[in-house]
């Protein structure tokens, strides 16, 4: 390899390590197999919540023994699986994908919940006619 293009790949070696974007992080730290569902029948958190986020509402269902179903109003998107864990005292959920988010309140109202740089607030209720029918199947399998 030649002086400049050795050069020209070492900058762009640290061009694209410094862009690193958050997304890749959780991608090669996805740590959803390793976390373990926290039960607690009487967590407030229980229930189906709504959120919008980019083109879309996204849903939530989190049942008692911490597992949670995502469901987006976009069928585009589809539906994916995740659990609620504690760790150092706090709150957060986790997807298969690796997204984790923290939850930073709730209330019977909503939960608010913070990804990276950015606060979520999913709201009691409010949910999509599809994914009512994804819960439902969602919950009853628990029973």
């Amino acid at each position: 390899m030649t002086k400049p293009r050795a050069i020209l790949c070492y900058i762009t070696l640290i061009l694209l390590v410094g862009c690193t974007d958050p997304l890749s992080i959780i991608l090669r730290d996805n740590l959803y197999l390793e976390k373990t569902a926290l039960e607690n029948a009487d967590a407030p958190y229980i229930g189906d919540w709504t959120t919008a986020m980019t083109a879309a509402l996204v849903s939530i269902s989190i049942n008692e023994t911490g597992q949670v179903k995502i469901c987006s109003s976009n069928p585009h998107f589809g539906t994916g699986n995740g659990i609620i864990y504690r760790e150092q005292g706090k709150i957060f959920m986790i997807f298969e994908g690796g997204d984790t988010y923290e939850f930073i309140s709730v209330t019977e109202d909503y939960i608010l919940t913070k990804y990276f740089d950015h606060k979520y607030k999913f709201y009691s209720g409010r949910v999509p006619e599809n994914c009512r029918t994804v819960f439902n199947k969602f919950q009853g399998s628990i029973q």
